[in-house]
């Protein structure tokens, strides 16, 4: 008997939990385009600290800078294509 009112519960409650979600869900296409936004941004970003990391380099004459520059470049990225993509997502682009 408890297993049976068990059960039911955990169906009534997946049900609200699939509902939620079904109006949180973007169609496939929608999500490919924001993520190819999302991807351009990121892309947009690291061009300017690449060119900037490769004039330093060469003033200063210190090939290390590149590391310290490779780890901002990589943390710019992925926090401009989060950040785009949570917007585009939340605008419904």
């Amino acid at each position: 008997m408890f297993r049976r009112g068990l059960h039911k519960h955990s169906l009534l409650l997946r049900k609200r939990f699939e509902n939620k979600l079904d109006k949180k869900i973007l169609s496939d296409e929608r999500l490919e385009i924001n993520i190819n936004k999302s991807g351009r941004n990121a892309f947009i970003v690291s061009v300017p600290v690449f060119a900037v990391s490769t004039v330093i380099v060469v003033l200063l004459k210190d090939i290390s800078v590149y590391t310290y520059a490779f780890v901002v470049n990589v943390v710019l990225q992925l926090s401009t294509f989060s950040i785009s993509l949570r917007l585009y997502e939340k605008r419904g682009e």
